[in-house]
């Protein structure tokens, strides 16, 4: 696995780090809150961390990696909506989630 997509981080802010031992890391890219609830992040394996080009951080929920993988730029997208029992923040009642994983 080379990209893995998370939710409900739990993580405070946003940021980002390692996780792992050398020659088996990941970076966590992630966006929370103060409160520490929700969140989501993109895991991206050591080797692909130098085609990360962009992080788009557009709420709790939200976030949006770019990566340059030889003449192709990859767009992942991390979209979390929360399960029931949580406000609705888009107001339509509809419960999405996904996740992603990539093997590039």
């Amino acid at each position: 696995m080379d990209v893995a997509c998370v939710q409900e981080t739990r993580c405070r802010g946003s940021g980002c780090r390692f996780f792992g031992a050398i020659g088996k890391r990941y970076k966590l890219f992630w966006m929370g809150n103060k409160a520490k609830s929700d969140g989501v992040g993109i895991f991206v394996a050591e080797k692909w961390v130098d085609s990360v080009v962009s992080v788009e951080r557009h709420s709790k929920r939200v976030l949006v990696l770019k990566m340059v993988l030889r003449d192709c730029l990859l767009n992942v997208f991390m979209v979390y909506a929360p399960h029931s029992g949580k406000r609705d923040v888009l107001g339509t009642g509809d419960i999405l989630e996904r996740s992603c994983l990539l093997e590039i």
